[in-house]
């Protein structure tokens, strides 16, 4: 009987990812860096020589040219000096981060367009008679009166 619950106690702990320890640890902590499990000696990365010890410390780089913010999304390991070097030698125009007016234009952009309605939807309806989005209330055409833009094709010459 004795022998079992050993058995379950073994099964309940993990053993510490540190390669000099494998301690069995019944309180074991996560890094929040690689995702590894350590004892309580090496639950700090700087104790356990983290990989990802950088990470988390985030400044988002400007451009010495052009002081737009560079985008360092989806970089994938790429270092930042390197992704500003890409920036600058595409003339300024690639991995740029938009600025918050950029954003809130964009954010307007989707506003529904019916006449005194600030709605922002979360899904907007796109009108196929007049080309507009809408918010849910006024989705319908008969909700906006709709105006139909009327579409003349290109002349073309044979």
């Amino acid at each position: 009987m004795a022998e079992s619950q050993d058995v379950c106690l073994m099964d309940l702990g993990q053993h510490c990812s540190h390669t000099d320890c494998r301690r069995l640890d019944f309180l074991p902590f996560r890094c929040e860096k690689c995702q590894q499990v350590f004892c309580h000696e090496h639950r700090v990365p700087a104790s356990h020589q983290c990989r990802n010890a950088a990470m988390g410390n985030v400044v988002i780089p400007k451009c010495p040219l052009c002081n737009q913010s560079i985008d360092l999304r989806r970089s994938e390991g790429e270092p930042v000096d390197v992704r500003v070097e890409r920036h600058i030698t595409s003339g300024c125009v690639a991995f740029v981060l938009p600025s918050e007016s950029e954003a809130l234009s964009r954010r307007r952009q989707h506003r529904c367009a019916y006449r005194h309605c600030r709605t922002v939807p979360v899904v907007p309806f796109w009108c196929k008679d007049c080309q507009k989005n809408f918010c849910v209330r006024h989705r319908s055409s008969y909700d906006h009166s709709c105006a139909p833009v009327l579409f003349t094709p290109p002349v073309t010459c044979h």
